[in-house]
């Protein structure tokens, strides 16, 4: 079996090199938007902080003119 020339060998190499990173671009992408399409779907839900209460309800204050 003879051996593939240096010119063959290095198209060989090259592409190789651009089919790999085309498919992780592709795959980086794909993931990107399905990420975003299911944060879409399913909103992170809010936590709502309780209310400070009023002080002057629960506690008293001699200030007050009340």
């Amino acid at each position: 079996m003879p051996l593939m020339s240096l010119p063959d060998a290095w198209l060989w190499i090259q592409t190789g090199f651009c089919a790999a990173l085309g498919g992780s671009i592709v795959l980086v992408l794909v993931t990107v938007v399905t990420n975003l399409s299911l944060a879409a779907m399913f909103p992170a839900p809010t936590v709502r902080m309780p209310e400070d209460p009023h002080c002057s309800l629960c506690c008293p204050n001699r200030d007050d003119d009340d």
